[in-house]
């Protein structure tokens, strides 16, 4: 993480404050600017820094193939839709992991399929 001066720290809080007051305004960027007698220029030169900073002090991502052996700091949940099963529909793939058994039926959307396989491998 990059060490930022004093002043820099004070400029980042007093234009995260700028930021969330004019996205709480309903008002476009431009429109709340000259009303608050802010230079849109500056307003756009702090929220792409805010954002780089953002972004750089992000974890960074492990490699797909190694394992880790430290426990989660916290546990991550998904909100899943149950589809109730039809016996004349049975499961096309059945994954099972430990405990845990994932049955996906062939006309399971997509979108459902990638929400349980993000959920599966946070866990």
């Amino acid at each position: 993480m990059e060490e930022l001066s004093a002043k820099t720290q004070i400029n980042i809080q007093k234009w995260l404050e700028v930021i969330h007051r004019c996205r709480d305004s309903g008002l476009s960027n431009q429109q709340w600017c000259e009303e608050n007698g802010i230079s849109l220029k500056s307003y756009y030169y702090w929220l792409a820094k805010i954002r780089k900073l953002a972004i750089k002090n992000l974890p960074h991502k492990r490699n797909a193939g190694s394992v880790s052996t430290e426990a989660p700091e916290t546990a991550v949940f998904a909100s899943i839709p149950v589809i109730s099963h039809c016996p004349s529909n049975p499961a096309s793939v059945i994954i099972r992991s430990g405990s845990a058994v994932i049955e996906i039926a062939v006309n399971t959307p997509d979108s459902l399929i990638q929400s349980v396989i993000l959920a599966a491998s946070r866990c």
